[in-house]
């Protein structure tokens, strides 16, 4: 794939970031005080930005305008570039589950539940229980087995089974384990 560069809206003529997920500052003239104070304009060259990593391991950049300076996700950067605004209530799901992967054709606007699905979708786990073991559960509570005994062998606690048993968890997985869209 070949790789697109864009202004990022909001620092243009500053930073571009690219389909493929990389952010890069464009050369541009700074002021900068010299050794002995003297302000001066200097040419700063342009580089592809070196990502930090969060905890939950997504990857991060420092943009600075003038005294500005900020510290902001590089998914955020992309989607916002390659395909708008995000929209109220909405947040930014990376559909291979990988936060580390922003190529733009990756990231996609959706509520925190579509991004639960997405989760699940590609095989991780977004606590303490994955599929097979929420529908094991829903199977115990048919057959007429205490949440708290449940949440003893599960290792959870007795809210969370009860959590599923009323439906408040796990609402879009079936009980056939197809996951529910709606």
């Amino acid at each position: 794939m070949i790789e697109v560069w864009r202004d990022i809206p909001g620092y243009e003529g500053y930073y571009q970031a690219s389909n493929l997920g990389n952010i890069k500052s464009l050369d541009r003239i700074v002021m900068q005080k010299n050794r002995w104070g003297t302000k001066t304009r200097t040419i700063r060259k342009g580089r592809i930005l070196k990502p930090i990593k969060t905890n939950g391991g997504y990857l991060r950049v420092t943009l600075a305008v003038g005294e500005n300076r900020e510290l902001i996700r590089i998914h955020a950067l992309v989607i916002l570039t390659f395909k708008g605004e995000r929209p109220e209530h909405q947040l930014v799901r990376h559909l291979d589950g990988n936060p580390k992967n922003n190529n733009f054709k990756n990231l996609a606007y959706g509520t925190p539940r579509d991004n639960v699905i997405d989760i699940y979708r590609c095989g991780g786990i977004n606590g303490a229980l994955n599929i097979g073991q929420v529908l094991e559960i829903r199977n115990l509570l048919k057959q007429g087995f205490e949440c708290s005994v449940i949440a003893k062998k599960y290792g959870v606690c007795k809210s969370g089974i009860s959590m599923i048993k009323r439906r408040k968890s796990f609402d879009w997985l079936g009980d056939d384990g197809v996951i529910c869209e709606s």
